[in-house]
């Protein structure tokens, strides 16, 4: 499933979106696109909401998953 959430986000990149991976603490996988051009501003309001929300390349760590 994670490599299946990554290869969608690849394909989301040329569209003008980022997949954004939210750790919710259980064993379920919750991902939304996101416009590019509100990138900045969503990560800022998930963490001041306490959010974690990671981006391909620390969900492909937090995963342990190769490149």
């Amino acid at each position: 499933m994670p490599i299946g959430l990554l290869d969608f986000g690849d394909w989301l990149h040329p569209h003008g979106y980022h997949l954004l991976h939210v750790d919710t603490g259980g064993d379920e996988y919750f991902a939304f696109p996101l416009r590019t051009a509100l990138l900045d501003e969503a990560l800022a309001h998930a963490g001041r909401a306490g959010l974690k929300v990671e981006q391909a390349d620390a969900f492909r760590v937090s995963q342990q998953i190769e490149p």
